[in-house]
């Protein structure tokens, strides 16, 4: 049953006209801001209901929606003080009921934090979202309409659990974007009640409200104002705005409802669509001069004598984190800066400073500006705030391009198919060019959020480079997206020159995994070690050293020989401890065995860690171990929190949640369990290089022969390594560097020491290994079929702005990218590649791929090498390594011949 309407439709008109009166006296006596668009929001998105009724969705059509696909699904229910009521029979005892138990929903990977801000000021992170509980109906209920409930077919409740919501960009990008995209694409989305779950009962940021209401013609609540019970009567006392419900009043009970706790596997991300849809319903809070610029389209304003004004403004941020120390500077130069593009276009900036503090603040930002620049971090989310065909320039200080977020947003804007923002980056890496927050100069917070904080010195020479690439880019998203594919859309700036950052990803869905990013000596150790005809080098591996050689530990020198179908005989042993009632925080290297390490200690390990993904559609569970062919396998399978989630995407377990983890449990043996090994000298080789490469540069490294003796040496370095100043040497945190270090057989083995998976790939065999396990896995009966495998790998995980590692990365000679060089302070284009680049090969080498080209000309010659130098340990090692080369030489290019 649905409550009937009212029978006198000239008194909602008088109501209407009551409230337009009140809130046009609202806007007159009250300043423009943040703080009160979540009563003003209504304004402009909830006339709706004067215009048309909405026709209430059907059962199947709620059921055939991608909510359903992505969120749980509950019927028939009621909600009542934080509690879901159930009224399917199923629910009720057996036998005249089906017996089963009610579901509890909680938050999954990181869907369930929030922060708790004291009233003394102090904060607390991580305080986990309410769970839901469920029970049956009863025939005791406290409420009418508890007892005899009238469920609505004409609201449907979304309760999400949000991603950071005390973030805006965060808010914004990661939960608002995507619902924008779900609603729209929902033909009953007039019907749909937007819920957002907290913890303890507690508000939401006022950012979350004004984002979110625009989406819905219904009132955005809080689950505790939800599910509060209402009093006799209360449900018709509805304060003005938005409807609470389709019914327009309060309502309790509903046909369908969604609990959505991990987000949604998105098949478009419309972050600039969204962003123009909120600019639009809030215009009218915006200064008349910007209310005029309809936002259809960038339109720069004209100089005197007819050339065009590029609007540029240069973001302040609060506080004194993140600063840009030469502000004055750079408006100084940049309101001088003048540029003929190539089509004959004369140009000059006008540039001034703003501080976005609020909602409003940043659109009128955005909204006025042709260039956006400010340093990484939330604020940036404004960039979807802008006109079509303005332009975004993120300034990263040195150190941050060590860390994953680094590139996440000029990434995700190249997800959105519709994006008319063009978005470049200038990032860091002169080490004389930051200075230290006052958090990270006391050695003070989070290690790895230091980089991200630090106030820098931006050259205007690099910013003088991006504004001449936007200059000749103008509206063009076509050619926008061909720099993009070339890799002239972000740069390094260098000490003495700026380059471009070169081919990173693929725009889109499409990704190209033509492209290797591994680096050189390392990938060339690790491409075909032990597998050419030769003297066994296993044998030679395995050779006792002598007495005078140090002894590294067990699992550098074992090799995993086991490959290909195995016999499972339980679940891996983390998961077996935390069955048992073991914590997590308890087995992940817990502080009582740090400061046995760091005492001089050679404690193991608490508990043989390993990260688990799993698939519940698929019945797959991925062990994950570090440093094995991760990234590479996620390129295929990906990540349900990407972007690009495929429907087959993989979901992080959390080992805080019971649930999650009661549920792999359950589901060990009837689901296929998976991994990849690698072979333990290349994971080793690999270990050391990656996880060297977050220790500071003006710190004294962790030498070969200490990590083979004890891995796990990386992380004791970074907690008690401090420079000369006090501050820590490492970038990353020491439980990053111990679960990194960490032996592979932990993601293969039960607790008793036996295969825990079904299947084990090779990392040396990667592409046909995993052909091999798709079509075993399409092979099972009763489960959807996963899609041919397509050629291909990339590495995502080395530093762009470490020299080190630009030295390292492999470039294929047939795709030299222009290099933008500083002179006397003026940039340039050269043409081709850094003057420390390889002599290209002959004619005929040149046409072979550059991973052919090396295993053909050079990884056997140079094993070899390797190998021998190792059973010899000579004095001095590279000498010894040239010298060899050259002898052998000869020999190896009569065997090629």
């Amino acid at each position: 049953m649905v409550a009937p309407r009212s029978s006198y439709p000239w008194l909602n008109l008088m109501a209407w006209a009551l409230l337009t009166t009140i809130l046009l006296f609202a806007y007159l006596v009250r300043d423009s801001g943040l703080c009160y668009i979540k009563e003003r929001a209504v304004t402009a998105n909830h006339t709706w209901r004067q215009s048309h009724t909405a026709e209430c969705p059907t059962q199947q059509e709620v059921e055939a929606s991608p909510w359903a696909q992505n969120c749980y699904l509950v019927k028939q229910v009621c909600v009542d003080r934080g509690m879901l009521v159930l009224y399917d029979d199923r629910y009720q005892p057996a036998p005249v009921g089906g017996g089963e138990t009610p579901p509890q929903f909680a938050a999954e990977n990181n869907y369930g934090q929030f922060i708790y801000q004291f009233k003394n000021g102090e904060t607390k992170y991580g305080l986990p979202l309410d769970t839901i509980r469920s029970r049956a109906a009863s025939s005791d209920e406290g409420t009418e309409y508890l007892r005899s409930p009238v469920f609505s077919s004409c609201t449907v409740p979304i309760v999400w659990y949000p991603f950071w919501m005390t973030n805006f960009g965060h808010f914004l990008r990661d939960n608002c974007a995507k619902l924008y995209g779900f609603i729209q694409d929902t033909k009953w989305r007039d019907a749909i009640k937007l819920v957002q779950m907290t913890a303890e009962g507690l508000a939401i940021p006022d950012f979350n409200y004004a984002l979110l209401q625009p989406m819905t013609s219904l009132s955005v609540e809080t689950w505790a104002d939800f599910t509060s019970r209402l009093l006799p009567g209360a449900s018709s006392l509805v304060q003005p705005g938005a409807p609470p419900s389709a019914e327009g009043h309060h309502h309790r009970c509903f046909e369908s409802m969604f609990v959505c706790t991990h987000g949604l596997n998105i098949t478009r991300w419309p972050l600039h669509a969204f962003g123009r849809h909120v600019v639009e319903a809030y215009r009218h809070l915006l200064p008349p001069e910007i209310q005029k610029l309809d936002g259809s389209s960038r339109s720069s304003g004209s100089n005197d004598d007819g050339g065009a004004v590029l609007n540029v403004v240069i973001q302040k941020r609060p506080g004194d984190t993140r600063q840009l120390l030469n502000m004055e500077e750079l408006l100084s130069r940049c309101n001088g800066w003048q540029h003929r593009t190539r089509a004959g276009l004369q140009l000059r900036a006008k540039c001034w400073e703003a501080e976005v503090v609020d909602l409003v603040s940043g659109m009128a930002a955005a909204q006025v500006a042709d260039v956006f620049v400010g340093t990484h971090g939330a604020n940036l989310a404004n960039g979807w705030l802008m006109r079509p065909g303005a332009s975004m320039i993120e300034v990263q200080p040195y150190g941050f391009d060590a860390h994953v977020p680094h590139l996440q947003d000029p990434l995700f804007n190249a997800q959105d198919n519709e994006t008319q923002v063009m978005w470049w980056v200038l990032m860091g890496c002169d080490p004389t060019a930051w200075r230290a927050s006052p958090e990270e100069a006391a050695g003070l917070g989070v290690e790895a959020s230091w980089a991200k904080n630090r106030n820098m010195f931006l050259r205007w020479e690099a910013l003088e480079t991006a504004l001449r690439q936007v200059a000749e880019t103008r509206n063009d998203m076509e050619q926008y997206w061909q720099l993009w594919d070339k890799g002239e859309w972000w740069w390094h700036i260098n000490r003495s020159n700026i380059t471009f950052g070169g081919h990173h990803r693929s725009r889109g869905r499409q990704r190209s995994y033509t492209g290797l990013a591994l680096m050189l000596l390392a990938g060339i150790v690790l491409m075909r070690s032990f597998k050419w005809p030769r003297p066994s080098p296993v044998t030679t591996s395995r050779q006792q050293p002598s007495p005078a050689q140090h002894h590294p530990a067990p699992h550098v020198l074992t090799a995993t020989l086991m490959h290909g179908q195995v016999r499972k005989h339980g679940p891996l042993g983390i998961l077996s401890m935390l069955g048992a009632g073991r914590t997590w925080q308890e087995l992940r290297y817990p502080p009582a065995w740090r400061q046995s390490r760091i005492a001089g200690g050679m404690a193991r390990q608490p508990a043989p860690w390993c990260s688990m993904m799993f698939n519940d559609k698929y019945k797959i569970i991925y062990v994950k171990c570090p440093k094995a062919a991760g990234t590479s396998l996620l390129q295929y399978f990906t990540d349900c929190k990407a972007p690009n989630a495929s429907q087959y995407c993989l979901r992080m377990a959390s080992y805080g949640n019971a649930t999650n983890v009661q549920h792999l449990l359950s589901a060990w043996d009837d689901y296929y369990v998976f991994g990849f090994s690698r072979n333990v000298l290349q994971r080793a080789i690999s270990q050391y290089q990656y996880l060297s490469t977050f220790i500071r540069k003006d710190c004294p490294g962790v030498a070969w022969d200490q990590f083979c003796q004890d891995p796990y040496v990386l992380g004791d370095y970074c907690i008690r390594q401090r420079d000369v100043d006090g501050h820590r040497c490492c970038t990353q945190s020491p439980e990053h560097q111990y679960q990194h270090a960490s032996p592979q057989v932990n993601c293969l083995l039960t607790r008793e020491g036996k295969t825990a998976v079904d299947w084990v790939g090779r990392v040396e065999q990667f592409s046909s290994d995993l052909s091999e396990l798709v079509a075993i896995l399409n092979a099972r009966p009763g489960v959807p079929s996963l899609p041919t495998v397509q050629p291909g790998k990339a590495n995502y995980n080395a530093s762009p702005c470490d020299a080190h590692h630009r030295k390292l990365r492999w470039h294929d000679a047939a795709s030299a990218e222009p290099v933008a060089s500083v002179q006397q302070g003026t940039p340039e284009l050269a043409q081709g590649r850094p003057a420390d680049a390889a002599v290209s090969p002959p004619a005929a080498e040149q046409r072979l791929p550059v991973r052919t080209y090396l295993e053909q000309n050079v990884v056997p010659i140079l094993m070899q090498a390797m190998m021998e130098l190792n059973r010899k340990r000579p004095a001095d090692p590279i000498d010894f390594l040239c010298t060899y080369l050259q002898q052998h030489k000869t020999q190896r290019i009569s065997d090629k011949n």
